[in-house]
């Protein structure tokens, strides 16, 4: 089965008996799982605090109709606003740009997809969410003399910078920990798309693979990779903090990739960009060809 890289908890809302093959390798990677019924679902509960994601499991094609209003009222709850979800056996029906803003960050699998690709689905939205929850404890602690910076600009070449940055610069914007969260997946971006050519398809097998690290340390290490950095602008306003992010890859058909992360909510790959665009405090623009993005926060 499937590994997870850290226990989380979980919270499983369900209008039926979920396969028990799934709830027993969350067990045994050492997951809380929290199962209660659909019905009776009570989202304000304060245990609910601590969950890291929430998987709604239903096989009923009415539940397709009903989620965004299940969903809504999560995503009006405090402790679970920025709760990546999982909805296993259906795919909401989102109608407009309007309801993608509301419902946030959302995975989707289908009822007969394998029970391994539904824990991937898991995992990648386990991933999401300690990799935000990381980012809100590092801004959270991080002191900084961003406060003294009106403007600057920056390079990076390695994640690790990326990290670094991100959090750094966060602390210049209204929400740190939105704003780490996006700045931090769109400098990673740029550089595994951009400057080390990994393709989304490419990145998606990887991630299947549990290799991606593997590979970024092999290509970064290519000598016609050698130098290429992503360079950052940051100017802030009194109302707003603005980025221009830029990459030395050759671009992509960022239209299409946009409208794929957007509206596909069964992709494991473009979850930060999923997010950026579910945030109203995010407005994000790409031009050119693709290697330069346009970040407002607000």
């Amino acid at each position: 089965m499937l590994k997870f890289l850290e226990p989380s908890s979980i919270a499983i809302f369900s209008d039926r008996s979920i396969e028990p093959a799934i709830v027993d390798a969350l067990m045994d990677a050492s997951m809380s799982v929290t199962q209660r019924e659909l019905s009776d679902a009570d989202f304000t509960d304060p245990s609910l605090a601590d969950v890291n994601v929430v998987v709604i499991a239903s096989e009923s094609e009415e539940m397709a109709d009903q989620a965004v209003s299940t969903i809504s009222t999560i995503r009006k709850t405090e402790a679970l606003k920025a709760t990546p979800i999982v909805c296993l056996g259906f795919s909401p029906r989102l109608t407009s740009a309007g309801e993608t803003k509301s419902l946030g960050l959302l995975f989707s699998v289908k009822d007969t997809t394998s029970i391994e690709d539904k824990l991937l689905t898991i995992r990648s939205a386990v991933g999401s969410a300690n990799q935000f929850r990381s980012l809100l404890r590092e801004a959270s602690v991080r002191e900084s003399a961003i406060g003294l910076i009106r403007s600057g600009v920056f390079e990076l070449e390695t994640l690790q910078e990326a990290e670094h940055l991100a959090t750094m610069l966060s602390k210049a914007c209204p929400d740190p920990s939105v704003a780490a969260f996006v700045l931090m997946e769109i400098m990673v971006n740029g550089i595994e798309h951009g400057n080390l050519g990994i393709s989304n398809e490419e990145k998606s097998q990887l991630l299947e693979a549990g290799t991606l690290q593997e590979e970024i340390a092999r290509r970064a290490a290519l000598p016609e990779n050698l130098g290429k950095a992503v360079s950052v602008e940051f100017v802030r306003y009194r109302d707003r903090a603005e980025f221009v992010i830029k990459d030395s890859g050759e671009g992509f058909d960022w239209r299409r990739y946009l409208q794929d992360v957007t509206q596909d909510s069964e992709k494991l790959n473009g979850r930060g960009l999923r997010l950026a665009f579910a945030l109203e405090s995010v407005t994000l623009r790409y031009s050119g060809n693709g290697n330069t993005a346009t970040l407002v926060l607000t």
